[in-house]
């Protein structure tokens, strides 16, 4: 109970007219000595009363009430904020193809060859650390037939093999092996590496990506994370030793609720997240869990993407590569679907 709702019972009229009042001249006089000269009640005669304290405690608290409406004001969240498809696929544009993530650590990469997977927001890739030392992030995908090239969730492997037609590549993503394409006209190995994505190393030893296609990107902000590392004493004692994969289906909005929870947290959201589809109304605006700070910096994140893609009337999709359109190109994709034709056999069966 607030001050003055235990006072209200006691005097009402008296003590809110006082209140009111006295927080109204407090705002106002400074304003009343600059703007008019002249006695706060002068011209009318009348000296103030109850029924004129009562008048300017009701302007002060329409006032107040006005400003408070200003300052609480809250974005306008979308129905299937929380798991709507059109909402997470707009993230996807807007947020994970344009965001730096940090997603690993440099300790975890002992040797080259050495390669972790990761499924990010539907994006599959992987990091491997190369002959040079330096750990890169691809697209997890063959040049070929866009086949899955690294299939377990870690280990470690100077050639990296996609299974399908045998497509080979080394730890820097180049194609050193292409079964039947040596002798097509205009085949060119290097035109047909993995795709890289920006990776960026901290001096403490953090990953960052970013899915961004574009041939240049401004470097990650690491503040924050610089700060954590140097408060805890972290800079000559990080190193990998274990972990554990807790698996749980729910948004990645509600994720940052289970930070450091253990699984039967991520139980308890699995939970949470499956009664919100069920629900209707705006989850956003009812569940007290959700850090509202977060939330607002998604949704202002798609407004600025989805204002974009309206204006130039189309969606983006800024971590795609553009396919190549011209003959050499064709030539190669239909030898593809040739090739595709002849075989009857399973992808595990393929000799080559």
């Amino acid at each position: 109970m607030d001050i003055l709702t235990s006072v209200v019972p006691v005097a009402p009229s008296v003590l809110v007219a006082f209140l009111a009042g006295f927080i109204f001249l407090y705002r106002a006089w400074p304003y009343l000595l600059i703007r008019d000269k002249r006695p706060l009640y002068a011209g009318n005669g009348l000296k103030p009363n109850d029924a004129s304290a009562a008048a300017v405690a009701a302007a002060a608290i329409t006032e107040n009430q006005e400003e408070a409406n200003v300052v609480s004001k809250e974005p306008e969240f979308p129905a299937d904020w929380l798991v709507g498809k059109e909402t997470y696929e707009l993230e996807r544009r807007a947020i994970f193809s344009k965001t730096w993530i940090c997603l690993a650590h440099r300790s975890r990469f002992a040797k080259p060859g050495d390669y972790q997977s990761f499924q990010v927001a539907g994006f599959p890739i992987f990091l491997v650390q190369g002959k040079d030392g330096q750990v890169r992030a691809f697209h997890n995908v063959c040049r070929h037939r866009a086949y899955t090239v690294i299939e377990k969730e870690c280990g470690s492997s100077p050639v990296l093999l996609c299974r399908y037609h045998g497509w080979s590549y080394n730890t820097f993503g180049n194609l050193i092996k292409a079964p039947h394409f040596d002798h097509v006209p205009g085949f060119q190995r290097s035109q047909n590496s993995l795709f890289e994505i920006h990776t960026v190393t901290s001096d403490d030893g953090f990953l960052f990506l970013k899915f961004d296609a574009s041939q240049t990107v401004s470097p990650p902000e690491t503040d924050a994370l610089d700060a954590f590392v140097q408060s805890n004493g972290l800079q000559t004692r990080a190193g990998w030793v274990t972990g554990q994969t807790i698996e749980g289906a729910f948004n990645w909005k509600m994720g940052n609720v289970i930070v450091r929870l253990l699984t039967e947290k991520a139980r308890e959201l699995e939970a949470q997240y499956q009664s919100h589809i069920s629900e209707k109304g705006d989850p956003a605006s009812t569940d007290p869990r959700l850090n509202p700070e977060i939330q607002e910096r998604i949704l202002n994140l798609l407004k600025l993407h989805s204002r974009l893609e309206k204006s130039q009337n189309a969606e983006i999709y800024p971590a795609i590569r553009k396919p190549r359109e011209n003959l050499k190109f064709q030539q190669a994709e239909q030898l593809c679907k040739e090739l595709d034709c002849q075989s009857d056999l399973s992808r595990k069966d393929l000799s080559w």
